[in-house]
C-alpha cells in the first residue's frame, strides 16, 4: 500500500498544539514542543538506525509558505539520501544518543 504524502492542512498545523510529533506523510513531522513552538523534522532509516534531521521553524503567520517549503525539502533531502552518505552536520557528536 501507498503511503499519503502532504496530509496535514495549514489550518492542521495552526491548530496543533498538543505536544508530540504530527506525520505528514514520507517521513515529515511537525514537531509541537512542550511550550507549543512548532517545527519540521525528517525522519528516516540509514544503515539500519533511525535518524532525525531538523528542518526548520514554523511562522505562524507564513504557515502554508512553510508547508510547501517543507514538503520541498523533504523531496530533496529524500533524492539526496538515495545517492549519497549524510551529511556531516547529521552525523551523530559523541555522547549524543545518536550514535
Amino acid at each position: 500500500m501507498a503511503h499519503k504524502l502532504n496530509r496535514l492542512t495549514s489550518r492542521a498545523v495552526a491548530t496543533a498544539s498538543k505536544p508530540g510529533l504530527y506525520a505528514d506523510g514520507g517521513g515529515l513531522y511537525l514537531r509541537v514542543g512542550r511550550g507549543g513552538a512548532k517545527s519540521w523534522c525528517l525522519r528516516y532509516m540509514l544503515e539500519g538506525k533511525a535518524r532525525e534531521m531538523g528542518l526548520g521553524g514554523l511562522a505562524t503567520r507564513l504557515i502554508a509558505t512553510r508547508l510547501v517549503k517543507a514538503w520541498e525539502k523533504q523531496d530533496h533531502l529524500r533524492v539526496e539520501l538515495r545517492v549519497s552518505k549524510p551529511a556531516p552536520h547529521d552525523a551523530p557528536r559523541p555522547g549524543s544518543k545518536g550514535g
